[in-house]
């Protein structure tokens, strides 16, 4: 991949250009990073003209490297004010990379109504996408397909995101078509919105796969990697319950959000757990190990089908039935997967609308259990009501409204299904992350209840994800931190002579390009603040709350700065 492609939406004009040299070993994460470190003053309005929306492929999307079709999308948030990447499977990626793509930067804005971009192999061009405004993603999506033909990929946005809520996704489409892969966080969908595009149409046709320039070497390193995924006990875990087989293991733990973080554990967690998920989907049809992405070889992904043995959804994750489910004390699968359709289609990241009817349930708007009513203030934000357009800022813009003082967010950016009280290191994460609280930033697991050794442990995740990011890497290949392998990899798939430590510091790098962006947005280097009920309720049933020593997070990245 060496074309860098610039979509001037103001003049309505594409530039390619070739990617720079020093721009080769980097992708998706660590390109965006470098790239809106380079271009995008930190001082500017997310939703202005001046943001810049990034779409990066990671370095390894379109080889033969299994599970490393994941996108990366980024830009100022308009939900943390800090930069901001977001990520997600689907077929974007791959067809991107077979096209050359090294990253696709949309800029300015469009002085028109709704447009997509359409990029094929010898054309990129910029028309009307008015027929497609306002319609959800499913829909939208149908009606581009039905026009470009089956075989596109797309990246679109919903109503949310057209109507520039700060809790709107970018709905990517997974290896059935479906708009169910979600670049969900940090509010990319309304910059997307501000644009005005509605809608990027990727078709590769005659497009071809990365070519390694040492393809025995390359060989030998992608068929190291597929041994160490096929013969990891969690590749058949996942492949056999997906992600919703975390929902006991997490519940055991005291970590699963139950009642608006008041608890970590559920007592009807039964109804959102694996079990419950196979048993309904050999009752209607679906699927388990289904695959999100090409290349895919451990498919965690499911296909859930609804009581008239219909099509729901093919992402019912764990973070989904655990923030519309236990966090909200809804028990029923059937209800939580109608929660997530209504969230893909309207274009709403499940874990910040989740907080943010948990918050509700402090208020007279929402009584924890209520389905029905769940399932009505979704609809409201996809309405774009007075009440939906509070909810659809998030749960910070949502507490303030309505004077609450315990905020479940670090950054602006709602707290994810996993406790830092519970889970000590991924608290530090949490807290320390320039993206704001996100557990894929940097998943800690280890002596969970314990403080000591937890900031070490969240560097060096956090370290290890972003680079597992800038590859295009699913964090459930389990690879994270084989940074021998990624170097073979990279040198024989560039032909470069890295050595572990250059690779380790395109991570290091881009983590600091990330807090010096923040820092010039006006977020200070330090600012590692969680909310104070963390600290001060202890949680049932581990009764613990967050005590990492304050002096040992404030100089967990000394080390790198």
């Amino acid at each position: 991949m060496d074309r860098i492609i610039r979509v001037d939406l103001a003049n309505q004009k594409i530039i390619e250009e070739m990617a720079p040299k020093e721009l080769n070993p980097l992708g998706g994460r660590a390109l965006i990073d470098r790239i809106l470190s380079m271009e995008v003053d930190p001082s500017i309005h997310p939703l202005s003209r001046e943001n810049k929306l990034i779409f990066a492929p990671g370095l390894f999307a379109g080889t033969s490297v299994p599970n490393s079709g994941r996108l990366s999308v980024g830009a100022k948030s308009p939900l943390t004010s800090g930069i901001k990447e977001a990520n997600s499977g689907g077929t974007l990626a791959t067809r991107l990379a077979r096209l050359g793509i090294k990253a696709l930067i949309l800029e300015g804005r469009s002085k028109s109504g709704a447009q997509m971009i359409v990029v094929k192999k010898d054309s990129i061009s910029i028309v009307s996408a008015e027929d497609y405004a306002g319609f959800g993603n499913y829909e939208a999506s149908r009606r581009i397909r039905e026009q470009f033909g089956n075989h596109v990929a797309l990246a679109s946005i919903g109503p949310c995101g057209e109507m520039m809520m700060s809790a709107a996704t970018i709905a990517i489409s997974d290896t059935n078509g479906f708009p169910s892969r979600h670049c969900a966080r940090g509010g990319l969908g309304a910059v997307m919105g501000s644009k005005h595009i509605k809608a990027i149409v990727v078709d590769d046709k005659g497009g071809s796969s990365q070519r390694p320039l040492n393809r025995d070497s390359f060989r030998a390193a992608v068929k190291e990697a597929t041994e160490i995924i096929k013969n990891n006990p969690r590749t058949s875990f996942f492949r056999s319950k997906g992600t919703p087989g975390l929902i006991p293991i997490d519940n055991a733990r005291g970590s699963l959000p139950t009642r608006n973080y008041r608890l970590g554990s559920f007592d009807r967690f039964q109804g959102l757990g694996a079990e419950r998920m196979v048993e309904l989907i050999k009752e209607r049809g679906g699927k388990m190990g289904h695959a999100c992405m090409p290349g895919c070889i451990v498919r965690c992904s499911t296909i859930f089908h609804d009581k008239e043995k219909a099509y729901l959804t093919s992402a019912l994750e764990y973070e989904t039935l655990a923030m519309l489910g236990s966090n909200l004390e809804i028990d029923d699968m059937d209800t939580v997967a109608s929660m997530d359709r209504k969230c893909d289609d309207y274009g709403l990241d499940t874990i910040e609308i989740g907080a943010t009817l948990g918050v509700l349930g402090e208020t007279d708007y929402f009584d924890f259990g209520d389905k029905n009513k769940a399932l009505a203030l979704i609809d409201e934000i996809g309405s774009g009501t007075l009440l939906g357009r509070i909810m659809g800022q998030g749960v910070y813009v949502t507490c303030r409204v309505f004077g609450i003082d315990r905020v479940p967010a670090v950054k602006g950016q709602a707290l994810p299904a996993h406790s830092a009280r519970s889970m000590k290191g991924l608290g530090v994460t949490y807290a320390t992350s320039p993206q704001g609280a996100d557990h894929t930033a940097g998943f800690v697991a280890e002596d969970p209840l314990s403080p000591e050794g937890q900031v070490e442990r969240s560097l060096q995740a956090q370290i290890n994800m972003l680079l597992m990011d800038s590859l295009g890497l699913c964090y459930f290949c389990f690879l994270m931190g084989n940074i021998g392998l990624f170097t073979r990899l990279i040198n024989a798939l560039l032909g470069l002579n890295m050595r572990e430590a250059d690779v380790l510091n395109i991570s290091k790098k881009a983590l600091r390009e990330e807090i010096d962006f923040n820092v010039k947005a006006g977020i200070p280097v330090n600012n590692f603040s969680l909310p104070k009920f963390l600290e001060s309720e202890p949680l049932f049933p581990t009764n613990e709350v967050f005590d990492v020593p304050k002096d040992e997070i404030r100089r967990i990245f000394d080390s790198i700065l």
